[in-house]
Order: structure tokens, then C-alpha cells, then sequence
């Protein structure tokens, strides 16, 4: 997750590229780094609404990566979890990988 947030690439991961169908959808996926065990999964996400939301890591888990693969989360990192209405935040999520 700190690599994540200082954009660093670790020992042993390499950056996947990103599909056109990250780019729907209130999750942003920004950033995909992968090793042999492990993939870091970096999401904007953004207040849409009218009203401040908070975030939860289980609800967040469960909506961007589903819930069939919500054994598979390490890890999840919000660095902001109120947002008022237009708001943004990274997300940081730690799974399994496939």
C-alpha cells in the first residue's frame, strides 16, 4: 500500500496496463501493479451525490472487485473516508493474485 501511495513500482511487481472498461463506472481504476502472489489496485472515487458519503472498506471491497472475490482483499487503504458532495479519494486495495 505505500508503494501505492508514493507511486513506486516494488521489487518484483511490474504495472499492467489498463482496459477502457476501467474508466466506467463511480471506481475509477487508475493503477494496476502485479507480482507472482500479489496485485496493488489503486481507485479514485468520487462523491457524485448531494450529500457527504462515508466510506466503508468491506462495502468498497465488495463493490469494486465483487463480491466473489472479496476473500481475495489483503489489504484496503482509504485515504480520506468522509467526502462531502464532488469530493475524491485513492483507494488502495491489496488482493490475491489470480
Amino acid at each position: 500500500i505505500q508503494a501505492c501511495r508514493e507511486n513506486r513500482i516494488p521489487l518484483g511487481y511490474k504495472e499492467m496496463p489498463l482496459s477502457l472498461e476501467t474508466l466506467q463506472g463511480p471506481y475509477l481504476l487508475t493503477r494496476e501493479i502485479q507480482g507472482q502472489k500479489l496485485r496493488a489496485l489503486t481507485y479514485r472515487v468520487q462523491n457524485n451525490t448531494k450529500e457527504s458519503i462515508i466510506l466503508s472498506e468491506v462495502e468498497l471491497a465488495s463493490r469494486i472487485l465483487g463480491e466473489g472475490e472479496l476473500n481475495a482483499v489483503v489489504a484496503l487503504s482509504i485515504v480520506k473516508k468522509t467526502l462531502t458532495p464532488g469530493e475524491e479519494t485513492d483507494v488502495y486495495v491489496v488482493a490475491r493474485a489470480h
